[in-house]
């Protein structure tokens, strides 16, 4: 498994990878903590992520919403069809975000719980 995890706050990251551990022991986690350095990373992964974890309230450089919509336009520039999107699951502290509106996959919101990451899993069939 390999996994991207994003966010700008260090504690809720380093949180994330911890999970992913926990759950994958042999998982690949690469971490970023702006939208610019996830953009790259999620360019220059082949073969792709299995999941992304992408915060939207990041406090320097591209916000993670901008971030998922210049990944899903290289994606469209590259051929990527449906299915061979990446999957984003999109983090927020806030409620109810439209994450269709930016190409997101699926919204939890913050903080992440081991409960929510098997949900997540399970809904994307990451095993």
């Amino acid at each position: 498994m390999k996994f991207l995890v994003v966010d700008d706050e260090r504690v809720c990251r380093r949180t994330l990878v911890k999970l992913l551990s926990q759950r994958f022991c042999d998982c690949q986690t690469e971490e970023a903590c702006e939208g610019d350095a996830a953009v790259q990373k999620m360019v220059a992964e082949r073969p792709q992520f299995d999941l992304v974890f992408m915060d939207i309230e990041i406090n320097q450089g591209l916000n993670g919403d901008v971030a998922v919509k210049m990944f899903r336009a290289i994606e469209a520039l590259n051929g990527g069809e449906k299915g061979e999107r990446c999957n984003v699951v999109v983090l927020s502290s806030k409620e109810n975000v439209k994450v269709e509106e930016f190409g997101g996959d699926l919204f939890v919101e913050k903080p992440m719980t081991t409960q929510k990451l098997d949900n997540v899993l399970e809904m994307f069939n990451v095993k």
